[in-house]
């Protein structure tokens, strides 16, 4: 630094070499800096804010909320400051502290949008969605942008009024300044829920062409595919998703029931081993790789899958089409195959498993073909 520089000159310097360490994980030196620029001028704001930055990085959450603190009493107006309280009373889970902050510096920041959503993400955590629908409606309505989180409450409310209005939002927040890969996702997400499926198309290749490894994404635009019945192409995105998470069942379930679909019966029976080798649990994947196999003729593993799934399951409709296909593979009736499958329920003479009413294994398959004779 020049020797005849002002003091104002030196903190500048100082901050800027505090943030150019800071960005390059050099935290130690970086607060060496910002703590030299407080010592030419203890109630610089601009030094405050930065040493609390990254002193909440690094965990100290007390130290960085003494120093945001004291920006705050230097400057009430400041929003970075009194954001960055609510944040860390937040992580720390101290939501009354956090919602406190937030209230505090909104009642002298009342047009702060940023203010507003980040008190809607405390009480969407703490289940309160009612009030934190509020507080993201004025975040949205203050800056278009913040428009994402007021979709959460849209897709997680049970009022269709609601639901309408987080669309809205999160198609005139994709003009500002957001994560837009996330956002059309998320509004691709309330299209399926509306059942918009050629909207919900649109939406999730807008996503995946902003950014190409937003598994969920390709996951979902599989999903819009298969209900519109374009099934080979619900089958290639279900395949990005696989590829980007390999280890995720679900991915590998939907994609053999794509497959299946298509035409492609070895392919989906690929899939749906895949599925149960990452987690032999998976009963739905029992299931259609029981069809599958009944399907090519091979009734003894259909009966083992088909036999999995119902003990999985252990009650309810689903195990009643499962015993009614086992019945039908073993030639026998309901109960001789619900016996066969829960032996001590037999034995014990328990009605946990009893069917709520007599029905013969040739009406639950007529049911059955009706069920699934549309599609999956």
């Amino acid at each position: 630094m020049g020797l005849f520089k002002s003091d104002a000159e030196k903190r500048a310097e100082l901050n800027q070499e505090g943030k150019q360490l800071a960005g390059r994980g050099d935290y130690d030196k970086a607060i060496k800096r910002f703590e030299a620029a407080l010592a030419l001028a203890p109630d610089d704001e601009e030094s405050l804010l930065n040493l609390g930055s990254v002193l909440a990085s690094l965990e100290r959450v007390p130290e960085a909320l003494e120093a945001y603190r004291k920006a705050a009493r230097l400057n009430p107006l400041c929003v970075e400051a009194a954001n960055a309280i609510g944040m860390l009373y937040a992580r720390q889970s101290k939501f009354d502290a956090a919602v406190f902050a937030y209230k505090e510096a909104l009642a002298r920041n009342p047009d702060s949008a940023l203010l507003h959503n980040n008190l809607g993400n405390v009480y969407l955590d703490r289940g309160m969605l009612a009030e934190a629908y509020t507080a993201f409606r004025q975040a949205s309505a203050l800056d278009e942008g913040f428009g994402e989180r007021y979709l959460r409450l849209g897709i997680n409310s049970f009022e269709p009024a609601r639901l309408e209005e987080g669309i809205k939002a999160m198609e005139a927040s994709l003009k500002g300044n957001l994560n837009k890969a996330k956002a059309s996702h998320d509004l691709g997400q309330l299209y399926l829920q509306r059942g918009l499926y050629d909207k919900a198309i649109a939406a999730f290749r807008a996503s995946v062409a902003i950014d190409g490894n937003f598994p969920l994404a390709q996951a979902d635009l599989g999903t819009a595919l298969h209900q519109r019945g374009l099934h080979a192409e619900a089958a290639k995105a279900f395949e990005a998703a696989t590829r980007l998470q390999p280890k995720n069942p679900k991915h590998w379930n939907a994609l053999g029931l794509a497959l299946d679909k298509a035409g492609d019966a070895e392919g989906a029976l690929r899939a749906f081993r895949q599925a149960l080798k990452l987690d032999p649990s998976y009963a739905n994947t029992h299931w259609v790789l029981g069809q599958a196999y009944q399907a090519q003729g091979n009734s003894a593993r259909a009966l083992a899958e088909l036999t999995l799934h119902a003990r999985i399951h252990e009650s309810g409709p689903a195990v009643e089409e499962c015993l009614a296909l086992i019945a039908t593979l073993k030639g026998c009736g309901l109960e001789e195959a619900r016996a066969e499958v829960f032996p001590m329920a037999a034995i014990e003479g328990s009605e946990a498993k009893a069917a709520p009413a007599p029905v013969s294994a040739e009406e639950y398959m007529a049911k059955l073909k009706a069920k699934f004779k549309g599609g999956a």
